[in-house]
């Protein structure tokens, strides 16, 4: 049986072939409250809160032909629970502050995200799912367990393979 190209071809290359060139830098203003680079996730939620709540006309300057062309809206429109990586690395790249912070951050964000597409009217389908971890040999569930003790206090639970394995459709 052949398989079905629908789920073998790549999306994100598939949508890419007939994307125009951006457009020119020559029709920039002069004189900007400020400058942001990129009109991905990162950039655009900057240029928002920086009108939201300073006032400021931040002029966004993004290489592609519309916003959120790069990663941030074309692969699966997934919003981290954290650092993009275990809780116990976050705290090695960073440090433990920094790393509850980022964490605490990222709490903010999940309860922001809701409240501003009510506000702003927007209907995109949101929806809140959670995150779920497997481990998949002694050493990541060792690491899962570390970030999950590291996390004392914040809402992060550690199910056996016995809770965890009739929730699964398999």
């Amino acid at each position: 049986m052949a398989a079905d190209p629908e789920l073998t071809s790549s999306h994100w290359l598939s949508s890419t072939a007939n994307v125009p060139p951006p457009p020119s830098l020559d029709v920039l203003p002069d004189t900007a409250d400020v400058v942001v680079l990129g009109a991905g996730i990162m950039g655009c939620s900057t240029a928002y809160w920086l009108a939201r709540q300073y006032g400021l006309s931040p002029l966004v300057i993004e290489r592609n032909v519309r916003p959120g062309m790069g990663a941030s809206a074309r692969n699966g429109g997934l919003m981290f629970f954290g650092a993009n990586v275990e809780h116990t690395e976050s705290v090695r790249q960073v440090g433990r502050a920094q790393a509850i912070e980022i964490q605490k951050t990222a709490n903010i964000n999940r309860r922001l995200v809701p409240e501003l597409l009510k506000e702003e009217q927007l209907d995109c389908d949101f929806k809140t799912t959670g995150c779920l971890a497997f481990a998949e040999d002694a050493a990541e569930e060792a690491e899962l367990k570390a970030s999950a003790a590291a996390l004392a206090g914040m809402r992060c639970l550690l199910p056996t393979t016995t809770a965890v394995t009739p929730l699964l459709r398999v």
